[in-house]
């Protein structure tokens, strides 16, 4: 693994001072993060309406799910409105917007991945914020209309996932595509940022979601040409290896794992499985770790590290609180539950 532990940002006083004005902003909505106490209450919860009067009691997050019905699309699309409406108001500090700037790749990529789907299955666009984007815009140019203005970046994104969807014929296609283009943007952000914990941070991000491409082709059994659609050159998962990963036998990817440095991730050391519920396990390893990463510089009074880990804890929270809401909608057992949250940014 690339080492976490870095030096403090050296910025000058001006960027300090307004670093500290964000992360005041910051302290305030910390309150409204989950912590191991909250989450344990949720995942005990007898039932879908006792983990809503849990969560209306949470600071922030109860006005956001009040009068919301509590059924999935709609307690989704509830904790989304929130997360984007953080980053906005990060993102309209003239230095929160770098900050920030993650987030809202992250939030763009996904949302137009889930358009592209949409448009395919024949489905209506259904209720997306807008953010920076015309999401309109952006769906009439995904059903043919060309003379519609699309930022340069999504424009390419639909072109080039369109065209490998149809000469895939496979919905994968347009995730590996759509998740290159994001990858190679965050890789810009590790090259750019002041700061040696989010330079690392970056690249281990994108590392891990090479591995999880990479098992994604694994599981489906494709061909070893499917991983140009999202494999980019980076400082930690050579192409070879990552070749290697795709086609190699079960227990020659736990050597490559372990000649990568990246083993650590594997849920049952010394074994890999190609099974959906083992990769699932995996992923919430990766997000620990993505974690741990920022939490040492979630009490710093300056630099971005503390903004940056908050919006971080934050999507964790969400992915939490979904895992946990739909959970007891389904009348899912608690154990089951518990192996699928992660873990909390204040322990």
């Amino acid at each position: 693994m690339i080492d976490s532990a870095v030096t403090p940002l050296q910025t000058g006083a001006s960027k300090n001072t307004e670093y500290g004005y964000l992360i005041g902003r910051v302290r305030v909505w910390e309150s409204g993060l989950l912590n191991p106490r909250l989450l344990d209450q949720l995942l005990r919860a007898d039932n879908a309406d006792q983990a809503g009067r849990i969560v209306s009691e949470i600071p922030q997050l109860g006005e956001v799910l009040q009068n919301v019905a509590q059924n999935p699309p709609s307690i989704d699309q509830a904790l989304m409105n929130h997360f984007w409406s953080l980053t906005e108001e990060i993102s309209g500090h003239r230095l929160g917007a770098k900050v920030a700037e993650f987030f809202t790749l992250l939030f763009h990529f996904s949302q137009l991945k889930l358009l592209l789907k949409r448009h395919l299955a024949q489905k209506p666009l259904g209720s997306i914020p807008e953010g920076v984007l015309d999401w309109n815009r952006i769906s009439r140019y995904i059903s043919g209309e060309k003379e519609e203005y699309v930022p340069d970046l999504f424009r390419q994104a639909i072109d080039q996932a369109k065209l490998q969807y149809e000469k895939w014929n496979n919905i994968q296609a347009i995730e590996l595509v759509i998740d290159r283009l994001f990858l190679s943007r965050v890789l810009k952000l590790s090259r750019e940022t002041e700061s040696s914990l989010l330079k690392n941070w970056f690249i281990v991000y994108v590392a891990f979601a090479l591995l999880r491409g990479a098992f994604r082709i694994r599981l489906q059994q494709r061909s070893l040409d499917f991983s140009q659609l999202i494999y980019l050159a980076n400082p930690m998962v050579r192409e070879d290896d990552f070749k290697e990963l795709i086609s190699a036998p079960a227990d020659k990817v736990v050597e490559k794992m372990a000649d990568i440095g990246l083993s650590s991730v594997l849920p049952d050391q010394g074994v890999f499985q190609d099974d959906p519920y083992y990769l699932a396990t995996m992923e919430k390893i990766m997000d620990n770790y993505l974690l741990s990463m920022l939490r040492p510089y979630q009490l710093n009074a300056f630099g971005p590290e503390p903004v940056f880990g908050f919006l971080f804890a934050k999507n964790i929270d969400i992915k939490n609180l979904r895992i946990v809401l739909h959970g007891k909608y389904f009348e899912m057992d608690e154990r089951d539950l518990r192996d699928k949250v992660r873990e909390c940014y204040y322990e």
